[in-house]
């Protein structure tokens, strides 16, 4: 146990590891919550003891009011905010990688020049989360301090805004008092350093320095440096700054450094326009200009691009650190709350609810059976799949239906109105699958809603349910993909149930929307499988298979104008290649997945995958295949009466050709549909990130222009989506939130687990 101060040690629901960094206003710890095998690393944001005024409690109660209702991929999520012994806090993401000024420091001290095709997807990227923040709500929002110590990169080549610290909108209870300059000298725009009324444009413009700088390699408005302790040097300096960036003279980039193509001068000079009028007004302007000019000259830049460039600068750093956190996650585990032990799950005795606490309900009954566009039978395969592995209605172990409609009411549950751990009042029933119950909730302190999942009572003594529940969550944990529902928070009930958190979704899962519309517009299928591929690009980057993909495990939720944005779900089968037959899942036991044993839902099986043998990246490269070809066709590619002829039918038969069912498909896309449903995994596209470069270039080419680096689905709605008419629009059905599934798909074969 840690000494008082020291480390590690508890801080409310969490357990900070160590400190890394201290700001103006506050410090930042890394931190762990969730229970044991649940770890969940994030940053932990304190204010300063000293600065714990009524004003400045105030300045870091409205970050934490702003922050948490902004939900981007290159936006750093705020999932949590509380007091604890009388320390305010905000919980943050932890972002495994590195901030821009750490990067241009190493680029710096190896002589490695920033790429330009690198430096341009970097603002991009950053350009389209500022776009997100100041549309959002009616905020007004503006960062005031992009800086290049706010400018996350992950080592799986995210970039990620961070600190609305310093942040203005409609929701500020305190505003800035008249004359204060907010934000670094360096990055401020001219109307920021005359105390002027800023907007949106303003973070344009420190986009633009940061542009500049990754361009050129040199500081646009270098603030000279002064002895500590020279008070007079240090004022001196400061006006020197503060009249340069009054006044601005930029030079173009091309004639500071001839590697600079003149082509991105205009986009520079256009940022760093000193009255903002003549600026870039939105950051989607920006994003637009800086996506045409790699279209025309790297096609290829993505995430990857810049992940293969972060690798060899900090590989020994990045190994090193990793270790480190796990080492310092293991030393935690005592300290952890909602602990939840194997020998719990096994048979041990559960401690008592409280006094006055609710009795968990035995199972949900009487409910109505339904068929979700399929037939529906008394007697379902062992978890809920319909005859031939589609997916029909959940089976209880006490044989009745679940529902996963977000909209019905499951009767009387006690649960409703309570509050989880202090922080999470449960306030309404969404739905229940075949291993728990989801509620909508509400955080008491900050208002977010979330989506909490319940094992059911009846599985808490089954260490292999409790195992595959909490694998569900660690994996989507571990990964941290925009394009995967983020768990935030793991415990125990008082009554011993083991829950997860997660965010809430809003929409529709694939498998309804195919049954409501159809068959899917070519550009629509292709943006919802590039999603697809992120998603599992970054699952594989950690090591994760998913191994059940399938449409009803794929949300499409509404992102201001998109409401395609893709949530995959459901890692309740996923194999971790760093646990499979390490006997690590559970105590005493062989590791849960086992090779001779099908996992997964049939239909959407891999030939490989439904004879038993190992799972790997090409599993899920053919169910991204399989559910395009769903997308196109409205139908799978592989269906039966039964288990049993569907999975003969992926030994020995290939798909329909897809241009037999839908001929007006263009010819690159049928080819790419039928070589990920290969039967050989070797016939494949060899990784999910070949894949999705080849749903770009055919959306590239669909949009006429070849590659099209930035036919990036998180930018758009896509065609189909932009001609579906009001009509079909208010038919979808809103599901909310999803994340039922029917437990843990189809286990074909001897289930001896």
């Amino acid at each position: 146990m840690a000494e008082p101060g020291g480390f590690p040690r508890r801080f409310d629901q969490y357990v900070l590891l160590k400190p890394l960094a201290r700001g103006g206003m506050g410090e930042l710890y890394l931190a762990v919550s969730g229970s044991r095998g649940m770890e969940k690393l994030c940053v932990i944001k304190t204010v300063l003891p000293n600065l714990v005024t009524v004003e400045n409690a105030k300045r870091f109660r409205d970050e934490a009011m702003v922050v948490v209702k902004l939900q981007h991929g290159n936006l750093v999520p705020v999932f949590d905010a509380g007091r604890h012994e009388n320390q305010i806090y905000i919980a943050m993401e932890y972002v495994d990688g590195k901030d821009l000024l750490a990067v241009w420091n190493r680029c710096a001290q190896r002589r490695v020049p920033f790429p330009i095709d690198v430096a341009v997807y970097i603002v991009k990227e950053l350009a389209r989360g500022l776009a997100y923040a100041h549309a959002f709500g009616g905020l007004k929002l503006v960062h005031r301090d992009v800086s290049p110590a706010n400018v996350l990169l992950s080592y799986t080549g995210e970039v990620k805004l961070t600190d609305f610290g310093l942040a203005r909108s409609t929701l500020k209870l305190q505003q800035t008092a008249p004359g204060i300059i907010f934000g670094k000298l360096s990055y401020l725009a001219p109307e920021q350093a005359r105390s002027e009324p800023l907007d949106g444009r303003t973070d344009i413009y420190a986009a633009g320095i940061l542009l500049w700088e990754l361009l050129t390699g040199q500081q646009l408005f270098p603030v000279k440096a002064a002895a500590p302790d020279d008070e007079a040097a240090r004022r001196d300096s400061t006006a020197d700054a503060l009249a340069r960036v009054r006044d601005p003279h930029v030079p173009l980039p091309s004639h500071v450094t001839p590697r600079v193509p003149p082509e991105l001068d205009a986009i520079v000079l256009r940022a760093l326009a000193p009255q903002p009028a003549h600026r870039y007004q939105t950051g989607e302007e920006l994003r637009a200009d800086l996506a045409a000019f790699l279209a025309a000259t790297t096609p290829q830049t993505d995430a990857a691009r810049l992940a293969s460039f972060l690798r060899p600068l900090f590989q020994d750093i990045a190994e090193s650190e990793r270790a480190e956190r796990d080492e310092l996650v293991r030393g935690a585990g005592g300290l952890l709350s909602g602990s939840f032990s194997a020998e719990m799950a096994g048979g041990a005795a559960l401690p008592a609810p409280p006094a006055g606490a609710p009795e968990l309900p035995k199972e949900a009954t009487s409910q109505k059976p339904r068929t979700i566009g399929r037939r529906h039978t008394d007697t379902a395969p062992d978890v809920g799949d319909a005859p031939g592995g589609r997916r029909a209605a959940a089976v209880t172990p006490h044989g009745h239906e679940a529902t996963t409609s977000g909209e019905g009411h499951l009767g009387q549950d006690p649960r409703i109105g309570t509050t989880l751990g202090g922080r999470y009042r449960l306030e309404r029933l969404c739905g229940e699958g075949a291993m728990g119950r989801v509620y909508e909730a509400r955080h008491v302190d900050i208002g977010r809603r979330l989506a909490v999942k319940i094992l059911h009572s009846s599985f808490r003594h089954s260490a292999e349910v409790v195992e595959r529940f909490r694998r569900e969550a660690r994996a989507a944990s571990k990964i941290g993909h925009p394009n995967i529902v983020d768990v935030t928070d793991s415990g125990t009930t008082p009554d011993g149930a083991f829950f997860f958190v997660m965010e809430f979704l809003d929409g529709v899962d694939l498998e309804k929307l195919i049954q409501l519309e159809g068959a899917l517009p070519v550009e629509r299928a292709l943006l919802i499988a590039a999603q697809l591929c992120r998603a599992l690009q970054a699952a594989h980057a950690s090591e994760i298979i998913h191994r059940d993909l399938k449409p009803a495990n794929v949300m499409l939720v509404n992102r201001k104008d998109d409401d395609d944005f893709v949530k995959v779900l459901d890692f309740g089968i996923s194999r971790n290649m760093d646990l499979e037959g390490s006997g690590d899942d559970l105590p005493g036991r062989r590791g849960l997945t086992r090779p001779d044993v099908a996992v997964g839902t049939p239909v959407y099986m891999s030939p490989e995958q439904a004879a038993g043998m190992r799972a790997d990246a090409l599993t899920d490269v053919y169910a991204v295949g399989g559910l395009l070809y769903e997308m196109l066709t409205a139908t799978p590619p592989c269906t039966g009466d039964d288990v049993l002829t569907v999975l003969n039918k992926k030994a020995t038969e290939d798909p329909t050709p897809i241009g037999k069912l839908r001929p007006e498909l263009p010819e690159e896309v049928q080819r790419l549909v039928m070589r990920a449903l290969s039967r050989r995994p070797a016939d494949r596209q060899p990784s999910m990130s070949a894949l999705k470069d080849e749903i770009l270039r055919c959306i590239g080419l669909r949009q006429g222009a070849p590659g099209h680096a930035d036919a990036d689905p998180r930018a758009a709605p896509s065609a189909g989506s932009r001609a579906r008419t009001s009509t079909e629009r208010t038919r979808r059905v809103r599901v909310r939130p999803w994340a039922l599934g029917a437990g843990v798909g189809c286990l074909v074969g001897l289930m001896a687990l």
